[in-house]
């Protein structure tokens, strides 16, 4: 019996990579990295922010997508999920079942 995992999506990861612009230059481009898309979660957390080591009563959220164990992500690469909602990375955990990367929305 499986159970289905809930908040699944398709996240395509696109990383900067610098092409010769041809007059001796160079331009950042953003590319699909191998294996994009990739099917993953995305997961919304609650915390109180931390004021003097004690919590308050303020909350912040964060965005948390999950990959599976294996797929390299870097801090800095762009994350856009079903082709409308684009992150930006900006730290990694990886765990013995998942690659997770803390992420903050791009306008």
């Amino acid at each position: 019996m499986s159970i289905a995992k809930k908040n699944l999506v398709s996240i395509t990861v696109e990383r900067k990579t610098r092409t010769s612009d041809g007059a001796g230059g160079h331009t950042i481009v953003l590319t699909a990295i191998t294996g994009s898309p990739f099917s993953g979660r995305k997961i919304r957390t609650r915390k109180p922010v931390m004021i003097d080591g004690v919590a308050s009563d303020v909350m912040t959220e964060q965005i948390i997508l999950v990959f599976n164990v294996g797929t390299v992500i870097l801090p800095e690469d762009v994350c856009t999920i079903d082709s409308t909602k684009c992150f930006k990375v900006r730290a990694i955990r990886e765990y013995t079942r998942s690659v997770q990367a803390d992420v903050e929305r791009l306008q």
